[in-house]
């Protein structure tokens, strides 16, 4: 697979950090500036959806029809295509959820959602990786007993994804370069564990494929140097969190992607180096293709496998 096989189709802003696909060949995708877009099937038009007059992150489609949205600044929302009204369903929770991430939803409606950190906002995300306190969690929104915390402590909790038969839920931890696991039935229920560890890149969203596996997307890679950052004392994590670009170095233009099964192991991997397009924070695989974006870029974009 090389870079020939990209397409780019450009969106009016900043940051599609995640891209949904619709069953009827349309896509989704959230922009800085508080836009979600419908992107038409022959990835070059867009029209808005809404303004969610906060900072849209993952989306889902929830069993109802309903559009769920993880606002970073607003928090859980669901938006109906027919009334086009919005709901926040984390509004009245008396949790501290400043930073809404990522989400997957069950076929009985429930939600099952990241925070990805308590200490800051989302323009300083990097330096809660850098930093190494985990304030990240997992929670669940239902219907009926609105929401539950499942996970804490997670470090800098970030892309989340259900297994098809909904025995268990997958979290990303940016902050670790790894993925962990929520049991929801069976002898282990109510437990965690690690699922999946020592991932080349951080991970970000992470997303149930047609294919059946986990497509993984990783914005930079593993370098010796973060695993390093995150192994020194927190004064040292503090002052490399807050260093000049010049002294971190240039970041690396590449496209990182990982496929895994439901045992954790590893069925694809690409890795591209990319000035066109980078800093990947989420990829969907529909019949074939995978489905990009990025925080970083004005832009989102469409490999054919």
């Amino acid at each position: 697979m090389g870079l020939e096989n990209i397409t780019i189709c450009k969106v009016p802003g900043k940051g599609p950090e995640d891209v949904l696909p619709l069953p009827d060949g349309k896509f989704l995708t959230g922009l800085d500036d508080g836009r979600i877009i419908l992107i038409d099937e022959d990835f070059a038009s867009w029209s808005e959806l809404l303004n969610t007059g906060g900072r849209p992150l993952g989306l889902e489609i929830c069993s109802s029809g309903k559009l769920i949205i993880c606002d970073a600044e607003k928090g859980l929302l669901r938006f109906s295509f027919t009334t086009k009204k919005i709901e926040n369903l984390s509004e009245h929770s008396g949790l501290n959820l400043p930073f809404c991430n990522n989400c997957a939803v069950s076929n009985g409606g429930a939600i099952f959602f990241s925070s990805s950190t308590s200490r800051f906002k989302i323009g300083d995300s990097s330096k809660d990786v850098s930093e190494g306190i985990p304030s990240g969690v997992l929670c669940k929104w239902s219907p009926s007993r609105g929401i539950e915390k499942l996970m804490d402590g997670l470090y800098f909790a970030n892309g989340v994804a259900l297994s098809p038969d909904e025995k268990f839920v997958l979290v990303a931890e940016t902050g670790r370069a790894r993925i962990s696991r929520y049991w929801l039935a069976g002898e282990l229920k109510g437990t965690s564990d690690v699922f999946c560890e020592n991932l080349p890149g951080l991970p970000d969203n992470i997303n149930l494929g047609t294919d059946h596996l986990i497509w993984v997307a990783m914005v930079v890679s593993t370098t010796s140097t973060i695993k390093k950052v995150w192994a020194a004392p927190y004064y040292l994590r503090w002052l490399y969190a807050r260093a000049p670009k010049s002294v971190k170095g240039r970041q690396e233009k590449i496209i990182r992607i990982m496929a895994l099964d439901f045992h954790g192991e590893v069925k694809c991997e690409i890795s591209l180096e990319s000035e066109k397009y980078n800093f990947v924070t989420s990829v969907r695989e529909m019949n074939g293709y995978l489905c990009l974006g990025s925080i970083n870029q004005e832009s989102a974009a469409r490999i054919r496998l």
